[in-house]
């Protein structure tokens, strides 16, 4: 028996919901990368590139760990920490507050995670 092929229908994808991108989160790359084709095509239609565009990165990062936007490679091509666009990372993709006792030289820092900020 055959298997079937699942394609979206394009006209009744919403970009903001997290189902609309269940066609991207397949092992395989290469059906990964035509169904990424076919809602991005869709997404620039609709004039919504940039909403599709981040979702999908998310779903990328769950494939490939490394396409993190702060890791760049050196010169000799190994992958490696850009300090500026990490902090630019988590300035735009975390909550987090330092915090510095008064009277104190010691900054206290709470990560957001799981519900509540946990001290770090």
């Amino acid at each position: 028996m055959e298997q079937e092929e699942i394609k979206p229908e394009l006209s009744r994808l919403d970009f903001n919901e997290d189902k609309t991108y269940i066609f991207l989160d397949i092992q395989d790359k290469a059906e990964r990368d035509k169904n990424y084709k076919l809602l991005l095509e869709e997404a620039i239609r609709r004039g919504e590139e940039e909403v599709f565009k981040s979702k999908a990165e998310e779903i990328n990062r769950k494939f490939n760990p490394y396409s993190a936007p702060y890791l760049v490679p050196n010169k000799h091509g190994k992958l490696v920490v850009n300090t500026s666009l990490l902090a630019e990372y988590i300035r735009n993709n975390s909550y987090y507050y330092i915090v510095k006792k008064q009277g104190s030289e010691t900054f206290f820092i709470y990560w957001y995670e799981e519900g509540y900020y946990k001290h770090m």
